[in-house]
């Protein structure tokens, strides 16, 4: 795009003096569009309206442009900042402001803590996929497909990729006639201005800073580069405040399979000396207690939200975390307590540790499956709550893994020379895995023939979490998805109909379980403390948690009855 073949891109409510103001400032600080404006390594035919801005002061810039409204996730992040800090207005308004990343005002800000509780509301409604994307919870006209726009366009940004205003307004009425099949032509005919051009590229202009930052940040061409960068950024780091974040998927089956499955994705994060694991980024294809729900995999926004409590949970502790390249980490910038830094080559850093965890978790897939089959005959998969039950304990096992851990860090060669580590022996994980899997097939519990390696078993092709290109119609459909998790009826609604639905409980069944408890359970692990030491601890949790309960389920029984009586009798 050059000065001389295209009007500069202003709101429509901008008078012409102001235009002429802006145009001479452009033409007079950047002369056009010099290479040597942009950031290090990114092409001067990529981001042309970007240099044109780029040497501006910030009063100039106020001529142009503002910065972005704050969408829903942002409103409540102040909000919640301003009760954690005080209650000063003041003082989180000057704060948010000097991090620039949305627009922040005291006027709007003391709308913002007036209208808290429908705020609240709307990031509850909207869910996690688009608490990062919507200003209000009311739509923009023809939101879904700017939403669509959107997604393309930020392809394009990692892709690296020059976009005219021309492919801008064309692309919009391709995803409107995709996502609007039915309506006529007539009836979606809509003329998109210069000015419509300019806002939508304002609204996406910080993500666009972040996937220049994110670019630049991985300039290595080499993994021996790469390496040479990290050791001098990590130099004086201690190794407990380094830390390196993995995604993976995990299915609710043994093997992989054409069948439906449930797929959830599951992140992990340890420190360079395995002494700290974070807790679990889980992200479940249904609402599930504990876990980020999104029908379309791992998001951005979701992300964001995992590592923004992170950073929250450190209390000032200052960390370096290492992400790989994926599109959705883009995000991780701007913290308080978290520098990131991205790497390419060294992606692979936590292989082993994703082998030992999907090994340990399929273990335990394995053994509810037969211990199911053999207790009442019939196939049992783990679902919901109690499969992320079960991450959740795998994740916390990686905590008593300081050994591999360490090796995975060591053999990186980012932190200490290789072979520090003996190296981590995985066959006692892998013939123990082989022989229930030979259980499970010997019983018909598995009736598809396994022809396949383990490697094939634990790391299928499908199950990888990667960057990929969407077309033009898996946008619109990712985009419908959403639009569905939006209008979903209100989560307090769910939980009161959840919680309705759990009715009394008989006093049979109470003794029946206390029966079992304590004439059949107890004295078994009390009689074999040695060979179920961690079952009878766990038991003991159990028992007590059920008396606590099951007696104010009683109680309320009793009340119950007592009442019905006392009416009965009046």
């Amino acid at each position: 795009m050059n000065l001389d073949q295209f009007e500069l891109e202003y709101p429509t409510h901008h008078s012409s003096q102001q235009k002429e103001e802006a145009s001479g400032l452009l033409s007079s600080q950047t002369g056009g569009f010099p290479p040597s404006s942009l950031p290090e390594g990114i092409p001067s035919s990529s981001y042309p309206d970007l240099v044109a801005t780029s040497q501006l002061s910030s009063s100039q810039l106020e001529r142009i442009g503002r910065p972005a409204r704050a969408t829903v996730s942002q409103k409540l992040e102040a909000l919640d900042w301003y009760h954690s800090h005080g209650s000063s207005q003041k003082r989180t308004v000057s704060h948010f402001t000097q991090k620039g990343t949305f627009g922040i005002t005291r006027s709007s800000f003391n709308r913002w803590i007036n209208d808290e509780d429908r705020i609240r509301e709307a990031y509850d409604k909207l869910g996690t996929d688009s608490r990062s994307t919507f200003k209000t919870v009311h739509e923009r006209k023809n939101g879904e497909v700017d939403k669509c726009l959107e997604m393309w366009y930020e392809q394009k940004l990692f892709a690296n990729q020059h976009v005219t205003e021309r492919d801008l307004i064309q692309k919009w009425f391709t995803f409107d006639k995709l996502y609007n099949p039915s309506q006529s032509d007539a009836v979606k005919k809509e003329v998109k201005s210069n000015g419509w051009v300019y806002h939508f590229k304002s609204r996406l202009q910080h993500k666009r800073s972040n996937v220049e930052t994110f670019q630049r940040s991985m300039a290595s061409t080499t993994k021996l580069q790469e390496i040479t960068h990290l050791r001098k950024l990590l130099e004086h780091e201690p190794s407990n405040s380094v830390f390196f974040m993995d995604e993976f998927m995990l299915t609710n089956t043994v093997v992989p399979q054409d069948g439906p499955r449930d797929v959830f994705t599951v992140g992990v994060c340890s420190n360079a000396d395995g002494t700290e694991v974070w807790d679990p980024l889980i992200v479940s294809p249904s609402k599930i207690e504990g876990c980020y729900h999104s029908g379309i995999g791992f998001t951005t926004e979701i992300f964001w939200e995992y590592i923004k409590r992170i950073d929250s949970s450190l209390n000032g502790r200052k960390v370096t975390l290492l992400l790989d390249s994926l599109h959705q980490h883009v995000v991780a910038q701007n913290l308080t307590n978290i520098k990131v830094i991205w790497v390419r080559f060294s992606a692979n850093l936590f292989t082993n540790i994703i082998r030992w965890f999907k090994l340990e978790f399929k273990i335990m897939l394995l053994k509810f499956k037969i211990l199911f089959w053999m207790t009442t005959g019939t196939d049992h998969s783990l679902k919901g709550e109690d499969f992320v039950k079960l991450v959740k304990e795998t994740s916390s096992q990686l905590r008593d893994q300081k050994s591999l851990i360490q090796q995975c860090w060591s053999f990186s060669n980012v932190l200490c020379d290789e072979g520090q580590t003996h190296l981590y022996q995985f066959r006692d994980q892998e013939v123990k895995f082989a022989r229930l899997l030979k259980l499970a097939l010997d019983e018909k519990i598995l009736t598809s023939p396994l022809l396949m390696g383990i490697d094939e078993i634990l790391f299928p092709s499908d199950e990888e979490v990667s960057n990929t290109i969407l077309s033009d119609q898996d946008i619109v459909a990712r985009v419908k998805i959403l639009n569905r998790s939006m209008n979903e009826s209100d989560p307090k609604k769910g939980s009161q109909q959840m919680y309705s639905e759990v009715g009394s409980v008989d006093e049979t069944d109470l003794e029946d379980i206390g029966k079992l408890l304590i004439l059949a359970l107890k004295p078994f692990f009390d009689n074999n403390p040695e060979k179920f030491i961690k079952s009878r601890e766990a038991l003991k949790v159990l028992m007590n948690q059920y008396v606590k309960e099951s007696m104010d389920l009683w109680l309320d029984v009793q009340h119950s009855t007592e009442t019905r009586q006392s009416l009965f009798e009046s």
